[in-house]
């Protein structure tokens, strides 16, 4: 990553393209001043985007994968293959609605990827062998896979932020594992009295096997069965009902925020 930064960044002032079409928001002075700040050490350092996004190379599984790789992020699309979008997507299309299934063949986004690529680049470098023209339902077919892909990396890449910057750092707090369920649905535990103030609207996430496995916000809290907008320092309480915007699983350990991270939550 940082050999790629340095070397990219180069190439961005070297083109002599910065402040028109795609680089219109960037100077020559942001990419020193950005690369100064990750080169001397300076905490918080503020990467140039471009630099770090570049590739060469039509956007196939394997260039997906590596774009990610450097950022530390191995795998995007077998991690994608577990979340519940795309497994949604794909069971769906195949006429299976069973809840049971757990991941996705990796194969399918691959070929996915390669046939959006192939079409792109028969159209786009013209001559006679043209693909024939998509139906309304298989452009709709092919929109859903872009949605289910493109939301399911945002979750990807979301789970690695909190893990690294929130749940690894410290800057979580932990309520522990629930004392009782999940309810309903899977939406609903009880948990002991935390030590700092929880509130309705609060992000909170949930970590399995000491990574981050679904993150939300708690929309409900209750005390004795009574709805309460906040739990304080100084409550008496013992314990507090929570209800949360995402299915809860057994052995999760629940951490709060103190505020929504725009990254995430914006």
């Amino acid at each position: 990553m940082q050999t790629k930064h340095l070397k990219q960044s180069a190439d961005l002032l070297c083109r002599g393209r910065l402040g028109e079409g795609r680089y219109t928001d960037i100077t020559e002075v942001d990419i020193v001043k950005n690369l100064y700040t990750c080169l001397s050490g300076e905490n918080p350092y503020k990467l140039n985007r471009h630099a770090v996004v570049h590739h060469d190379y039509n956007m196939r599984s394997k260039v997906v994968q590596e774009v990610f790789g450097t950022l530390g992020i191995k795998n995007i699309n077998t991690l994608a293959c577990f979340d519940e979008i795309m497994i949604d997507w794909y069971y769906k299309l195949e006429g299976d609605e069973s809840s049971s299934k757990k991941k996705i063949p990796e194969r399918v986004i691959e070929l996915r990827l390669k046939d959006l690529v192939d079409r792109r680049n028969q159209v786009a470098h013209g001559g006679r062998n043209q693909p024939e023209v998509l139906g309304t339902d298989e452009m709709k077919e092919r929109l859903n896979f872009l949605k289910a892909y493109a939301y399911s990396l945002f979750k990807v890449l979301s789970n690695e932020y909190l893990e690294r910057y929130y749940i690894n750092s410290g800057k979580a707090i932990s309520l522990g594992q629930p004392i009782e369920g999940p309810f309903k649905g899977g939406s609903v535990v009880v948990i002991q009295k935390p030590e700092c103030r929880i509130f309705q609207g609060q992000p909170i996430v949930g970590v399995r096997k000491k990574h981050v496995d679904r993150w939300g916000e708690i929309m409900e809290i209750q005390v004795n069965d009574v709805p309460v907008k906040s739990i304080e320092n100084d409550s008496s309480a013992t314990d507090a009902g929570l209800r949360t915007d995402f299915k809860l699983t057994k052995g999760v350990n629940l951490y709060v925020l103190e505020k929504k991270d725009d990254v995430v939550w914006g």
